[in-house]
């Protein structure tokens, strides 16, 4: 995180949650303790802090002042649009919020890794020049941050007694998938305020910035339980990894806001949770092979 903004003391009155760490150094070493550790949070909370991993981003938040700095007119080039492109500028207001239709405040700039480590035949994209410029950083922060990923998902499914290659093998990096980089833009926070995320900062009456990878399952894998059977008479077909994040795209674009339908339309699988949980525990014997 870049050491030159001045952090304002966390106010004693905010409640706060403990979230669980797990160190990326003792998982890449194979401890069983870091390791269960980490399955116990995923199957309790759902999410953790991981230190001591290898990804450098403190260049992103350079890169997200220039993007974001820079014109209308030149974003625009940029557009990511509304028929389920996933890189490139999306603009404050052109997604919606909630199932009201309420419009979102944020602005983010997508970097596929697809185009930038070149995997795949897809015609390269262009970039708006503060991207350009770091190019080779941002090879670097999506190689170290899709190995940070191989290494906890192989400590995960292992845990899972699926054996050390059952859930890195689901998010290979030598086939065409959704994994992307983002650094995003949020309205400014009111005085001594901070928001507090996925490595964000704020500075009043700066904008707040974040940044993130995402990694998603390699694009022809269905999203569907690792532990479920074959599909059953009248069961629906689960959508691959390519195929959700397209429609999440387009769903939540304004343009084609339909209110409700569209929303719940738009979801990912956060309320089919119940359902995980009830696979995840139920007794198995193989996983479906991908």
């Amino acid at each position: 995180m870049p050491s030159r903004l001045s952090i304002p003391p966390f106010p004693d009155h905010v409640p706060t949650a403990d979230i669980t760490t797990v160190d990326f150094d003792f998982l890449s070493r194979g401890d069983q303790a870091e390791a269960r550790k980490g399955q116990d949070v995923a199957r309790g909370n759902g999410f953790f802090y991981v230190k001591n991993h290898p990804v450098n981003s403190d260049f992103m938040f350079d890169l997200a002042n220039k993007v974001f700095q820079l014109p209308l007119d030149e974003k625009l080039k940029h557009d990511m649009g509304t028929k389920g492109r996933h890189s490139g500028c999306k603009r404050s207001g052109s997604q919606y919020a909630d199932e009201k239709g309420t419009p979102d405040q944020s602005e983010f700039y997508n970097v596929s890794r697809d185009d930038i480590l070149r995997i795949g035949d897809a015609e390269p994209l262009k970039h708006p020049q503060p991207a350009k410029a770091r190019r080779a950083e941002l090879e670097r922060f999506t190689e170290s941050s899709h190995h940070a990923v191989t290494v906890v998902t192989r400590a995960l499914s292992e845990q899972l007694g699926l054996g050390p290659d059952a859930l890195p093998s689901l998010h290979r990096i030598d086939r065409t998938g959704g994994d992307q980089a983002r650094v995003t833009q949020a309205p400014p926070a009111s005085a001594r305020t901070i928001t507090l995320g996925a490595l964000s900062t704020a500075e009043p009456p700066t904008r707040v910035h974040s940044c993130v990878y995402f990694s998603r399952p390699t694009g022809h894998v269905p999203l569907r339980s690792l532990f479920a059977g074959p599909l059953l008479d009248g069961e629906e077909k689960a959508p691959t990894a390519d195929e959700w994040v397209v429609k999440r795209a387009v769903l939540r674009s304004t343009a084609d806001d339909k209110g409700t339908e569209t929303f719940h339309r738009s979801r990912g699988t956060e309320h089919t949770r119940d359902r995980g949980r009830a696979a995840l525990n139920a007794p198995r014997n193989e996983v479906e092979a991908v």
